[in-house]
Order: C-alpha cells, then structure tokens, then sequence
C-alpha cells in the first residue's frame, strides 16, 4: 500500500476529521518512534543494542498512550462551560457551576496526566466542591484511574511500600509520595469491603463443593 492510498482510508474513516487535534500531538512521538527504529536497522546488532532499542521503544509507545488518555478525557465534558447545567443535585445538596479547573496529578498506566474538569460548589458553602467527570472516570483519591489504582493495589499486596513506588515509576512512569499512594490504596480497600462479605461466601461454597466430590 502506498503512502497516497493510506492517506486517502485515513482520511475516509468517519473519526478522521475529530482526531485530528489528537493526531496533530501524536506527530512528534511517531516520528521519534520512525527514527529509533531507522537508527537500530542501521547500526550493528548486538545485545545492547536490542536492549535500548525496546526500553527506548516501551518508553515512547506507553507516551502514545498517556497524550491519548489526556486527550480522550479531556473531550468528556464540553469546553464552552455553558454546554454544562448551571446547577446539579447529588447526594441531597445542590451545587452550582463554576468554571474548569486543572488536576495536573491524574495518574495512568501510562504516565501522569494533567485533567481539566468543571468545579462546581454548594451553593450554600457548606460540602465540599465536587468534579462530576473524576466521579464519572472513578477516579481514586482523585489520583488514579481506576486501572492504575488497581496495579498500585495489587502490587501493594506482595510488596513493601518502597518496592510499590518504585515499581510504579519503573513501569508506568508514575512519582507518588508515600500520602499519596496510602490514599489511593485505601481508597481502593473501602470501595472493595462492600463486595467482601459475597467474595468470602463464594469462596467458603467453592471449598464446600470442592470437599463434597
């Protein structure tokens, strides 16, 4: 397939047009990820060489991911404030909209990423402000995503904390400090109690089966 025969079924896909401010960002990570790959063909092949090529090529692979993490969540909620409710209900209590505010420290499992998301505030400010688009990502501690929490938890149940953290800038590029990761790792715990109780019954069935055969 030549270059004008791809370009001409990119451009006639139906999401061609709307991604192509995601693509516009992407750009400079594909051409960096062109040139590693042409250097390594180039030079001679040795161990070391096919060492750096795959960590450098897991390096920009898992940056694809986090610029389309950021981006896609970032197109949740409209840009003009306005295409939001004025005022929303939850929990008994009605908040008022206000305008969008940064979270720059929105874990992945591809990297941190910053979120912009609308404030909104009780309109007799008494609860605390409330971001209905970390609510709908499930965000944890208003952290992580749901997935990167779970890495964070899991690795949490083998590991000392020190060997976590290290683990989760190793592999996903992630820098918390030791608040931080105690937080999102409760978090995690008080969401899964409420399934304890069925989790333990199921299992105690499985064993009574199991004895039973």
């Amino acid at each position: 397939m030549d270059h004008a025969t791809c370009s001409r079924l990119v451009l006639a896909t139906h999401f061609a047009t709307s991604l192509l401010p995601l693509t516009a960002r992407l750009i400079p990570v594909i051409t960096e990820l062109g040139r590693l790959i042409v250097a390594y063909r180039r030079a001679e092949s040795t161990p070391q060489a096919c060492h750096r090529f795959e960590t450098r090529l897991q390096e920009l692979l898992r940056e694809l991911g986090r610029i389309s993490v950021e981006w896609t969540f970032n197109h949740l909620e409209p840009h003009d404030r306005k295409g939001l409710p004025a005022r929303i209900e939850s929990g008994g209590t009605w908040y008022r909209r206000r305008g969008k505010t940064p979270n720059r420290r929105v874990a992945t499992t591809f990297g941190t990423i910053t979120l912009w998301r609308m404030l909104y505030q009780d309109v007799h400010g008494v609860e605390p402000s409330i971001f209905p688009l970390e609510v709908r990502l499930g965000l944890e501690a208003g952290r992580a995503t749901p997935a990167m929490a779970e890495r964070a938890a899991r690795a949490a149940v083998t590991l000392p904390q020190d060997a976590v953290s290290a683990a989760l800038r190793r592999d996903h590029g992630v820098r918390w400090s030791v608040s931080t990761l105690r937080a999102v790792i409760a978090a995690v715990a008080a969401g899964m109690e409420a399934h304890r109780r069925d989790a333990q019954v199921g299992r105690l069935l499985g064993w009574l089966d199991r004895k039973s055969v």
